[in-house]
């Protein structure tokens, strides 16, 4: 018996003129887009005006919303006035609040006075 297992070839970036991935792509060998070891092909980033990431889209070789091997299939973080994170949540492929493989949904950080 042959076990294949489509291996990246080439991982794409693209960004914004601060530096910051905004897209990332994995492709095998023959130039298409393959899903990696994490169950998913490309990952899209939302970020605010400091670059800090507000939203993560997972997708698979189609672009359609995929779940990742972590159990999400996107993750969305919240920040407070001094850019600290505050809270991450996670979602379904349809949007909807989801437990994750780790057995949480949101994820609240509390900071105390030194930050």
């Amino acid at each position: 018996m042959r076990i294949v297992v489509p291996t990246v070839c080439h991982v794409s970036h693209r960004g914004r003129r601060a530096g910051c991935i905004v897209k990332q792509q994995s492709f095998g060998e023959d130039g298409r887009p393959v899903k990696g070891v994490d169950g998913y092909s490309t990952v899209r980033v939302k970020r605010n005006a400091a670059g800090q990431r507000l939203e993560v889209e997972y997708l698979d070789e189609g672009m359609a919303p995929c779940v990742t091997r972590f159990g999400v299939a996107r993750r969305r973080w919240t920040y407070d006035a001094a850019g600290r994170e505050i809270e991450r949540s996670e979602y379904d492929t349809a949007g909807r609040p989801l437990i994750n493989a780790f057995g949480y949904s949101i994820l609240k950080r509390f900071y105390d006075d030194h930050g």
